[in-house]
């Protein structure tokens, strides 16, 4: 058994994955909580526009909104626990990424 294959089924058994998966499927069926992330996508957007246009009260406005809108969010006891396993993962997916690039560029340097 290769490497990789080990890696997916290690985490094919990983109960944080499994119950990230579970979190997602009760986000899917959530109509309101798809509405809030998509509301919540959208003002990012504008967010990010102001600042770059250099509009700071937009910017400011539009970060009290994304602030209401992730404080709504966080309301809903799972999302913050979906949270938590999205940036758990996150992190464990950089940190592959990391050992890879190292791995690689070793590789090369030989």
């Amino acid at each position: 058994m290769n490497s990789l294959k080990k890696l997916f089924d290690v985490l094919d058994r990983d109960p944080n994955l499994i119950r990230l998966q579970e979190l997602e499927k009760v986000l899917d069926n959530r109509n309101e909580i798809k509405d809030l992330i998509h509301k919540k996508q959208e003002i990012s957007k504008q967010m990010m526009n102001s600042k770059v246009i250099g509009l700071k009260n937009a910017y400011k406005d539009f970060k009290e909104q994304y602030d209401k809108i992730n404080n709504d969010l966080l309301d809903f006891p799972f999302v913050c626990e979906y949270i938590d396993l999205l940036d758990y993962y996150n992190q464990l997916l950089s940190e592959m990424i990391s050992y890879l690039e190292t791995k690689i560029n070793n590789g090369l340097k030989k």
